[in-house]
């Protein structure tokens, strides 16, 4: 009984910890006092929201704004602004316009919806691009995700070695080399007939400081090894964009990257900055649609160790072996 009585005293203290309070508000969420007069009839800030989903720019402001005006009349909150091509009948006739994307008239049509929805009392919320996953033809490769990928090289130890790099080459950016690492064959000589060569993880040896120029200069132990290179090159995703010229999805593990998509596309040469915060709430990300092999970004690991690394990972398991160690009494 009394292990279970201190079971359950940690868990409602657990609870009340937790508990969100009136004087201590959510940090996302607002807090709301029910009021059950006001369920029946609520007030528009809590009305749905709808994805708006625009053929490109081929669209117009007149008709823009008489649909803001059909959204306020039926107790809609806001609409999401998201343009595409995707699906899109595209014929002579419309194909300028629905490419027209990101030019000033689009920011025109953009402005007067904002116009329209300000004085409705309506949100607005915008996509970071068009189309999916986020991108524009602003950007370059090297704007766009990393993959980490790898080439090998088979070589005999015993002796000094001088052996080119294995590279992975990349056609729209730079391959950048980021480690190079030699583990032993295991079972000795490397079988070609083979579609997986068996590694000694124990015999690795980390070899990034002994690179000179396009080559790695070493001394191995005897015995058949593999050179392994591992390069971060882009990753070539080009997003569903209604845009003559497609670009390339940015980089969303790289805060400055994205801040280059964003400044275009929501700072000062689209007049759109009047507009932050009334009506215009949040820009958003449509879609997740990776197709990078392996993401990587070259900070990921001196960033994991500084805000979410090891030191504060042996704390909290000592933190949870002393509360296991309460509870077992």
């Amino acid at each position: 009984m009394k292990k279970w009585t201190l079971l359950v005293l940690g868990v409602l203290l657990i609870t009340f910890a937790f508990k969100p309070s009136k004087e201590q508000p959510s940090k996302w969420l607002t807090y709301y006092d029910f009021n059950s007069t006001k369920f029946k009839n609520p007030t528009q800030e809590f009305g749905p929201m709808a994805r708006w989903w625009w053929p490109g720019n081929d669209v117009n402001a007149t008709e823009l704004q008489r649909e803001i005006n059909l959204f306020a009349d039926n107790t809609f909150a806001g609409v999401e602004i998201q343009t595409l091509k995707l699906g899109m009948p595209i014929t002579a006739e419309n194909r300028d316009k629905i490419l027209s994307w990101d030019t000033p008239q689009y920011y025109e049509n953009v402005k007067a919806v904002m116009e329209e929805a300000r004085k409705r009392g309506l949100i607005i919320d915008m996509t970071n691009g068009s189309g999916w996953p986020a991108g524009s033809s602003i950007l370059q490769g090297d704007d766009g995700f990393r993959n980490l990928k790898f080439n090998t090289v088979t070589v005999e130890g015993g002796k000094p070695l001088t052996v080119a790099l294995p590279k992975v080459p990349s056609k729209i950016g730079n391959s950048l080399l980021q480690a190079v690492v030699a583990s032993k064959i295991v079972g000795g000589k490397e079988n070609l007939s083979l579609k997986t060569t068996p590694l000694d993880i124990h015999s690795s040896i980390i070899l990034t400081n002994k690179v000179v120029g396009d080559s790695v200069k070493c001394l191995l132990p005897d015995g058949y090894w593999k050179i392994i290179a591992y390069w971060s090159l882009p990753s070539g995703e080009t997003p569903m964009s209604s845009e003559p010229k497609q670009g390339y999805v940015v980089d969303h593990f790289n805060s400055e990257k994205v801040l280059k998509l964003y400044n275009h596309l929501f700072g000062e040469r689209t007049g759109l900055k009047p507009y932050f915060g009334n009506p215009m709430r949040a820009i958003f990300n449509d879609s997740y649609e990776f197709k990078a092999d392996r993401h990587y970004s070259h900070d990921f690991i001196d960033w994991f160790k500084k805000h979410r690394g090891y030191v504060q990972r042996l704390i909290w398991q000592q933190i949870c072996k002393k509360v296991t160690t309460m509870f077992l009494l």
